[in-house]
């Protein structure tokens, strides 16, 4: 087990919906947290080692909404947002002076096909976009162990929490009177909440024995019809449609 007191956590991504739910957690646990902002991820590697000299955790959170048009421009944004910083945290890592115990980076449910059921051992691989991205972001996270710092890399699914992230701009549509499912609302929806998140952190700081890459989204799997019929039972105020489809493929 890890000694609980004295944490300072270097954190990317730590004003997102995530970062700062781990943040407010973490500070309640006296551990303290330093912010790595758009402008420190923008400093040469040897100044970024410097920036975090004394911390014994880095949690790379960063990256690129992925909720918006995937232009081709943008999806240069998506990976550079997510592959080239993860690799500039850790070449600083290899620059410091005391490296790090524990680097936890971020992946995504991306990473597998969207048919089948996969495990951290037993998986098909997504040919696709974000499959590749998923990919290339493990990889240059997974270095970070070949400096013997412990890596751990949380696969995410989409994170709900009543106050933001993706829940908050699922809702909007509907309190404009216009939500529902789109065609069956067969589509496959793998989802964590931010308590159960927060807590796999707050594990994988706490116990030595876990490393390598993890998924957090629940074991069973929703489709995405069944949230709109939940909002809709507990909210008479959302309005409930179904958008079919409008042309045939």
């Amino acid at each position: 087990m890890e000694d609980k007191n004295n944490h300072k956590i270097a954190m990317s991504g730590a004003s997102g919906f995530v970062g700062s739910h781990l943040t407010r957690t973490f500070h309640a646990e006296n551990y303290d947290v330093l912010p790595l902002g758009r402008k420190d991820l923008t400093l040469a590697p040897e100044v970024l080692a410097e920036r975090m000299d004394g911390t014994d955790i880095i949690i790379n959170l960063a990256g690129a909404p992925i909720i918006e048009k995937w232009t081709e421009t943008y999806k240069k944004v998506m990976y550079e947002s997510r592959v080239n910083v993860t690799r500039k945290l850790v070449h600083a890592c290899s620059l410091a002076s005391q490296k790090p115990k524990l680097f936890i980076s971020t992946s995504a449910i991306g990473y597998y096909a969207s048919d089948g059921t996969h495990t951290e051992e037993q998986y098909v691989k997504a040919n696709d976009f974000l499959g590749s991205l998923a990919h290339d972001w493990e990889q240059e996270a997974l270095k970070a162990g070949k400096l013997g710092i412990r890596t751990v890399i949380f696969r995410f699914g989409v994170v709900l929490g009543k106050d933001g992230g993706a829940l908050k701009k699922m809702l909007f549509p509907f309190k404009l009177g216009m939500g529902g499912t789109i065609g069956d609302g067969k589509q496959p929806f793998s989802w964590v909440h931010i308590k159960d998140l927060i807590r796999a952190y707050q594990t994988v700081i706490e116990n030595t024995a876990y490393e390598a890459s993890i998924i957090l989204p629940r074991p069973i799997l929703l489709q995405i019809k069944v949230l709109p019929r939940r909002w809709e039972k507990h909210s008479a105020d959302l309005p409930f449609f179904r958008y079919q489809r409008l042309c045939s493929s």
